[in-house]
């Protein structure tokens, strides 16, 4: 079965990639790993990533400072099995213009810095159920490209959704 961990950045030890970004004064809302445990008890690292949780209080000039921090600071750095880590984005729930606004401005910011960080969009009602459990691995996921949903990790070969629901 594949665990979860999230939890604060605050008071947690740093790597040097993250150290970097809070240099450039980007702090994300959560660190998270997805850790595969065999049933021998082995566990592997899947994926690490990064998760914004986009309430759409932060708006305009705002935003767009806080995304060009990102891309200032070249994303969160090397991650799993030397590939950048992943953000993920989830806005309110909904929210399907500010997730649009998210990848265009995502996009012009893919332009004007010569990057593309990898960033996965969603909103919130696409990945909590009727009794409030959070679904991380569903395909419900969008890069600021337009394009089909998909789950977040979609190379890492996770279980079909039925075993993740």
């Amino acid at each position: 079965p594949l665990q979860g961990f999230v939890g604060p950045t605050v008071g947690r030890r740093r790597d040097r990639g993250q150290i970097r970004i809070e240099g450039a004064r980007v702090i994300p809302d959560a660190v998270a790993a997805l850790v595969r445990r065999e049933p021998s008890g082995k566990a592997t690292l899947v994926a690490r990533f990064w998760l914004e949780l986009d309430r759409g209080t932060i708006r305009g000039a705002r935003l767009m400072r806080k995304l060009k921090r990102y891309y200032s600071a070249g994303g969160p750095g090397q991650g799993w099995r030397g590939r950048s880590e992943r953000i993920l984005v989830i806005v309110r729930e909904g929210g399907e213009g500010r997730l649009r606004l998210w990848q265009r401005r995502l996009r012009a910011l893919d332009a004007a810095y010569h990057t593309r960080l990898d960033i996965r969009l969603t909103r919130w009602d696409l990945v909590v159920d009727d009794v409030g459990g959070v679904h991380l691995l569903r395909a419900v996921w969008r890069s600021q490209r337009a394009g089909p949903m998909e789950a977040p990790f979609p190379e890492a070969q996770l279980p079909s959704q039925a075993d993740t629901s």
